[in-house]
């Protein structure tokens, strides 16, 4: 008769890792071992003895590593998450749609006739020009002389973007180009990749939605008494 052995070592299950609502996956070894290092790093001390979190946003060949808040998400790539990513490293930057798409060398379908610059788009742009003019001056306030030149460059860029849209008289020219077609497209996209997120990490779902502004103009503006750490 065979006596049980207590000392044998217990099976051990393959890791997982959940991918989305209610599916998991096996991680190999050599992945999961990557990853709790990377997690170890994810904490550091700040003055005071504080710990900071620090949020993830690497890609890795096809698939995103998210980390928030002591959740993680892998998902598969998708342009949506690329403008995200490209969103998250220019806080506070006001990116253009086609600067967007211009990081997949995307061409849009070409119809003739149509408005390079529709009334909507016109509209945004000639705001964008106003709050520019008004860090200029703020700029100049404080002889900050640098940023002034730099914002100047920048609304020079938009005017000469809008004054190529409206011919003699202010009228509108007409181009094969359709900015509504890419602002549509890439707020698609931005919307469809925050919806991902959130159903694996809910709370940054909830913060892209809040913080993520789309439109002709994109940006990510985080809270100023919140700043969150992100590593790319």
């Amino acid at each position: 008769m065979s006596v049980p052995n207590h000392h044998a070592s217990p099976v051990r299950t393959a890791p997982q890792i959940q991918i989305s609502h209610g599916k998991y996956i096996n991680m190999p070894q050599n992945l999961i071992g990557a990853l709790l290092e990377a997690f170890e790093k994810c904490l550091v001390r700040s003055q005071g003895l504080h710990l900071l979190e620090e949020s993830m946003f690497i890609r890795h060949g096809d698939y995103w590593e998210i980390r928030y808040q002591g959740q993680v998400a892998i998902l598969r790539a998708t342009r949506g998450l690329d403008y995200l990513c490209y969103l998250l490293r220019h806080p506070r930057q006001d990116v253009h749609v086609r600067e967007l798409l211009g990081t997949h060398a995307v061409t849009l379908s070409l119809k003739s006739g149509d408005l390079i610059l529709d009334s909507r788009a016109k509209a945004e742009y000639k705001r964008k020009i106003d709050d520019l003019r008004k860090d200029i001056e703020d700029a100049e306030r404080f002889n900050d002389f640098y940023r002034a030149a730099k914002v100047r460059s920048e609304m020079d860029a938009i005017a000469e973007q809008l004054a190529a849209a409206v011919g003699l008289g202010g009228r509108d020219r007409r181009s094969s180009a359709d900015a509504e077609r890419a602002r549509s497209a890439v707020t698609k996209r931005v919307k469809d990749g925050i919806n991902r997120i959130g159903k694996i990490i809910p709370s940054l779902g909830s913060h892209l939605a809040a913080r993520i502004k789309t439109g002709y103009f994109c940006s990510y503006n985080p809270h100023p008494d919140r700043q969150i750490a992100w590593r790319f």
